[in-house]
């Protein structure tokens, strides 16, 4: 646990079997009620830490609201069992939404639909309930408050507007104060990794969504941007500079993957670099070889919003092919 700013708190909750490893969760100490950004996952190692952690700070869950950057079960799993019934929940609709999605396995829609666009092998293929989204969901639905950009928190000496920071999910947001230059970013911008940025539909460019909202927030006033994982950023813009350059050279990478021919996502994401364990996608399990074709998915499409790269069907499945202009 670690005192940011006056009455700003990191808590440092470790995630068992994710190669993330920990969450930085943080909480805002009030005069009235506090504000606590993430949970962890619904796992008992998660409550502990999280428990201990507002234990020591003498945190009173019922003056405590919780704040939810976005759906993954990382960031929400835990948050019923942090529920008093004085206590509130705040997100935005659309991740709200897609949150409660997890709990009565709808959501297995969005998996399976990406392992049948990709054209993943059977043998490959991710069975729902191994999701890290649903092996650490919420044990029920929750019932809670949406909240958009230029939503203000007022809590003690701080005054937080949201963010929209969509792109890593459809609804991701999330807290900046002004007056002291910081930004709370979930899993917006990261230090050392990237995001995943996976597809959600044919109608929304995750990948664009997400580079527009870098944009936006390279052009804020920030002193320091707090992530969810990893080290806090001290140059905001060089490391959003980075992670541009890294989707641009990842567009290429597909464009040259692609070349003359037709290729499925997944055939792609077999031959794009990446950064996992030995970087050999054959060795991928399957919770992986998701998140790869996903994110390869994410990219053509990008490039078929921008009319480089055109979507075609062969003996019923989905190819990508570059566009003849």
């Amino acid at each position: 646990m670690n005192e940011l700013y006056k009455n700003i708190y990191q808590i440092d909750v470790t995630l068992p079997k994710s190669p993330l490893k920990l969450l930085h969760s943080y909480l805002i100490k009030g005069d009235k009620r506090n504000l606590l950004i993430d949970t962890g996952f619904n796992n008992q190692r998660c409550k502990d830490d999280l428990l201990q952690a507002l234990y020591e700070l003498d945190v009173d869950l019922d003056y405590t609201d919780i704040f939810l950057t976005h759906l993954h079960a990382d960031h929400t799993g835990l948050v019923c069992s942090l529920l008093t019934g004085k206590n509130k929940v705040y997100c935005s609709d659309v991740d709200g939404k897609l949150m409660n999605s997890l709990v009565d396995e709808e959501f297995k829609d969005i998996i399976n639909m990406n392992l049948e666009i990709t054209s993943t092998p059977v043998e490959k293929r991710l069975d729902f309930k191994n999701h890290p989204a649903i092996a650490y969901k919420m044990d029920k639905k929750v019932d809670y408050i949406p909240v958009s950009e230029g939503h203000v928190f007022e809590i003690g000496e701080y005054k937080f507007k949201v963010v929209d920071l969509s792109g890593h999910t459809p609804g991701q947001c999330g807290l900046y104060e002004e007056n002291h230059k910081i930004l709370f970013c979930g899993d917006h911008i990261l230090n050392k990794i990237t995001p995943n940025i996976i597809f959600w539909s044919y109608e929304m460019d995750s990948l664009q969504v997400f580079k527009d909202n870098l944009e936006k927030v390279k052009g804020m006033d920030i002193k320091i941007l707090y992530s969810a994982h990893r080290d806090m950023i001290e140059n905001p813009i060089k490391r959003i500079d980075e992670i541009l350059i890294h989707h641009k050279n990842r567009l290429d990478e597909v464009i040259n993957i692609i070349g003359s021919e037709s290729k499925t996502a997944y055939e792609i994401a077999q031959k794009m670099t990446w950064d996992y364990g030995d970087g050999d996608f054959n060795n991928f399990a399957p919770q992986q070889v998701w998140f790869a074709v996903s994110e390869a998915l994410a990219h053509v499409e990008h490039l078929r919003h921008k009319n480089i790269l055109e979507k075609i069907y062969v003996n019923n499945e989905i190819r990508y092919k570059k566009l003849h202009r």
